[in-house]
């Protein structure tokens, strides 16, 4: 069946997805192999090198790039310059908390699936730290702050004071809320599992993590911590809440 099956693959040129991309078509050959990831000059290299390697397999190699947490026109965007602008972080908010058949039409991740009709998805993509290291933690203090300024600059009645306040109080709750980790992981599920049932892909395998290595609380960690932090550990409860909405799925 494999050898007339499409492929996607999701992190498709990272350390974990070249090897997939390299150990299917060596072993299953099979109609169309897609790889997707952040980089175009990642994506295009891998495929070269694939390509090369494998030029006596009659082998479609196709590539495509951008942020498929994201909808299709900010794909490309920085966090930071989607962060800055009042309308994306108000798209971004709607897209998370607002009609799921509307942000379907707008998800980068669902447009490629849309058009390469997978039979098998393989996402090797690090979910987990993708949306943990936005760190919600850093975004609550300063929306602490901001909104404290705003009422401070209010009460002492300075106009000017007030204006910026509200400019950084509005960043700083936008900011917030879109960090917000579960709200991301379910919505993403969501278009992932609607997705697929649309184009019929019959299979979806998931390389995880567990977030820090599988190492305890109290083992000196890899990410130059010698304790983890309360990012790094939400990191881990992102990566097991979204084992447990596999299992779901």
């Amino acid at each position: 069946m494999s050898q007339n099956e499409c492929f996607l693959l999701f992190g498709g040129a990272g350390l974990v997805g070249r090897q997939v991309a390299y150990a299917i078509a060596d072993k299953l050959s099979p109609r169309k192999i897609i790889i997707a990831s952040l980089w175009q000059e990642e994506v295009e290299t891998v495929i070269n090198e694939l390509k090369t390697k494998f030029a006596d397999k009659e082998i479609e190699w196709e590539g495509c790039w951008g942020n498929i947490f994201v909808r299709e026109e900010y794909a490309h965007d920085s966090s930071r310059n989607l962060l800055e602008s009042k309308d994306k972080r108000n798209s971004l908010y709607n897209d998370l908390f607002g009609n799921l058949e509307e942000t379907y039409e707008t998800s980068q991740m669902v447009k490629i699936i849309q058009e390469h009709q997978p039979d098998v998805i393989i996402d090797s993509i690090n979910t987990a730290t993708a949306i943990s290291y936005q760190d919600a933690y850093t975004a609550s203090i300063v929306a602490r702050r901001d909104v404290g300024n705003l009422f401070q600059a209010v009460l002492d009645e300075k106009l000017e004071d007030a204006q910026q306040s509200h400019e950084d109080a509005n960043t700083a709750f936008d900011t917030l809320i879109i960090s917000q980790a579960l709200p991301q992981l379910v919505r993403h599920i969501q278009l992932l599992y609607k997705s697929m049932n649309e184009v019929g892909t019959r299979l979806y395998l998931k390389i995880g993590t567990t977030g820090t290595g599988g190492m305890g609380l109290n083992i000196p960690y890899t990410h130059s911590e010698d304790k983890p932090s309360v990012k790094l550990m939400t990191k881990t409860a992102v990566a097991f809440a979204h084992t447990g909405l596999m299992f779901l799925m």
